[in-house]
């Protein structure tokens, strides 16, 4: 099963899609939800826009502590605790004050080292735009980096660029600074709500999906995970003050002017009932659509409070009456499922006996109950082997001596089994029978272990891209590419040397010129010679020049300079030229540019009349 065969189906993914991508993400699995919302929830977001509102302001509180708790920052929670119990002020960042002006220990040391970059970087918000601003807090602090190398920093990365593209487009407005800019994003949230996160992967892609209900109608899945169905129904609509219908007309309240309480009439008592059940049909439709989305497997997935007493429900008699009065889609499956011939766990729960038919069915159900507790423990447990890993980084050689330890009684177990008792077997290892034998085991055995440790390592760190001659290739040439290419190929074979064609993406100065060895005498148009005698105009001081020698002997000045080329120098052949004409020319250039100036001028000041 590939990841793309999987969906996850929600009846809204306006909120709980966010949700279920973090968790995924967090375990390296790829996933995309078609989501317009979860942007501003972010964890990298919310901790680049509370860094911002910490420069700007460092009076809030939020922002502030969300700033020291992050890697930007670096404090942990006893810090926190150790400064606001330290501190009398009122904000906290008045109790970081004056813990950094009362104490002097490596706490206060590590605070001010922050707030000298926080006040750095309030310096450099004031003269450099939002977009490079921002772009240096990601350099200068690291995290950008860091985002990188968590669960899913593609994607973290790529919200942090998301929030540089809105810097950019602040910039193209007339407003300035990072008040305002902070002002931009918190119009963004209130106007539109949310944004969806920055899309890494399409949907076409070997990644599981997460969608609405709606969005699955006409498609289907090999696996379908249908999520959520212990949300109870969105039946807001009947709770308005006045009812409305297509039918039945307006529903409003009875209000009694006199001592100003209000009611329920009849007729919105009727119409309430009447768009309840509507919307309770309509929302049979949209389960009816997601059980049929599955190919292979259907996954249903609900929480209940209390599930004896759920269950207790379920197992009354089933009427349109009690499906009427269910309040999500659990109240309409477990009824199904418990009379079912799979559903022993559920009938188990009863406090009596189910005296009722079970409903024969050719379908197979598997049902699991996972407790709050269960998945507390789960974390803990997980939480407990993250520390012990880096615990295990950060003390190497201590957990070399375990490893020594466990490979030791690992080996002694082993010889228990030649003896007949403990007594027998200690003895020997007292008198050192057995020292040489355990020390064989116990190496060899960490030799092994060492040798599957050094080829993981070495496998995985000279490891290279089996494609790396498609790097190279571009998506697209233009015709002149393609003839440019088949010129150096052809240089290439010239010079009987096995080089490696240039990069295309990245392309060497060869392919946006051809090599003057190849290129021959160049043929100058009539406007490039006309250009070239103006140059050299421009630079003769004609004072200095007697005779047609004088104007050779500038023109070779010119070449050692690098002002022009032998080539050029020959096509201007200003040997044509005598001392009296060329005056003339300049004569002439010099009128024709000062009426130039002079017909400009009066055109200006024509236009600002």
């Amino acid at each position: 099963v590939d990841y793309s065969d999987i969906v996850v189906l929600l009846r809204s993914t306006k909120m709980q899609a966010p949700v279920y991508q973090e968790v995924f993400t967090a375990k390296g699995i790829p996933v995309y939800a078609d989501s317009n919302t979860g942007y501003f929830e972010a964890q990298e977001v919310k901790t680049i826009v509370a860094l911002l509102k910490v420069i700007d302001n460092k009076l809030q509180d939020i922002p502030l502590l969300t700033v020291m708790r992050s890697p930007i920052g670096g404090f942990n929670a006893d810090d926190m605790i150790l400064i606001r119990t330290k501190g009398k002020g009122r904000a906290f960042y008045q109790a970081v004050h004056e813990y950094m002006s009362e104490q002097d220990d490596e706490l206060a040391q590590r605070l001010h080292l922050f707030f000298n970059k926080i006040e750095g970087w309030q310096k450099a918000a004031r003269y450099l735009s939002m977009e490079d601003f921002i772009w240096m807090l990601y350099r200068e602090s690291g995290y950008y980096a860091y985002v990188s190398v968590m669960p899913g920093g593609t994607q973290r990365q790529a919200n942090l660029r998301l929030l540089l593209e809105r810097a950019r487009q602040f910039q193209q407005t007339s407003i300035r600074g990072l008040f305002q800019f902070i002002r931009f994003i918190d119009s963004l949230q209130s106007s539109s709500g949310d944004m969806g996160v920055a899309k890494t992967l399409g949907e076409n892609e070997n990644v599981l999906r997460i969608m609405s209900i709606h969005k699955s109608k006409g498609l289907e899945f090999p696996v379908v995970v249908l999520s959520g169905l212990g949300k109870q129904f969105n039946l807001s609509d009947t709770n308005a003050s006045i009812l409305f219908h297509k039918d039945l007309g307006l529903g409003p309240k009875y209000v009694n002017p006199d001592t100003r309480q209000t009611c329920d009439t009849i007729a919105k008592t009727s119409m309430k009932q009447v768009i309840r059940l509507e919307s309770l049909s309509e929302e049979m439709r949209v389960l009816y659509v997601a059980l049929t989305r599955a190919k292979d497997r259907l996954i249903l997935i609900g929480s209940v409070r209390d599930t004896q007493k759920t269950a207790s429900k379920w197992a009354k008699p089933i009427s349109p009456y009690s499906l009427s009065r269910g309040k999500n889609y659990l109240d309409w499956i477990g009824p199904i499922v418990i009379r079912h011939p799979d559903g022993d766990s559920l009938r188990n729960l009863l406090e009596e006996e189910f005296d009722q038919v079970l409903w024969n069915h050719d379908s197979s159900w598997r049902v699991e109950f996972h407790g709050r507790g269960e998945v507390s423990a789960f974390h803990r447990e997980e939480a407990k082997n993250q520390n012990e890993f880096l615990l295990r980084l950060q003390n190497p050689g201590k957990s070399i001596n375990e490893l020594i330890k466990k490979q030791k009684a690992m080996v002694i177990d082993e010889i228990r089994l030649d003896y007949k008792t403990n007594g027998e077997l200690e003895s020997n290892i007292d008198s050192g029978v057995l020292s040489d034998n355990l020390v064989g085991k116990i190496g060899k055995q960490l030799e092994g272990e060492a040798r599957r440790l050094r080829g993981m390592i070495n496998g995985r760190f000279s490891w290279e891209y089996p494609y790396k001659y498609a790097v190279s290739i571009p998506s697209k040439m233009t015709v002149t590419e393609i003839r440019k290419l088949q010129s150096l190929r052809g240089a290439q074979l010239l010079q009987e040397a096995e080089e490696p064609i240039p990069s295309f993406i990245n392309p060497s100065p060869g392919l946006r010129a051809r090599p003057a060895f190849l290129e021959g005498s160049k043929r100058f148009t009539a406007a490039e010679k006309g250009t070239i005698v103006h140059f050299i105009l421009q630079h003769l001081e004609l004072d200095k020049a007697v005779a047609k020698e004088d104007i050779l002997h500038q023109m070779k000045d010119m070449i050692k300079r690098e002002l022009l080329t032998e080539e050029e120098a020959q096509v201007a052949n200003m040997k044509l030229f005598t001392i009296d004409s060329l005056k003339k020319l300049l004569d002439q250039f010099y009128i024709n540019t000062k009426f130039d100036h002079h017909r400009l001028i009066i055109r200006n000041i024509q236009r600002n009349m």
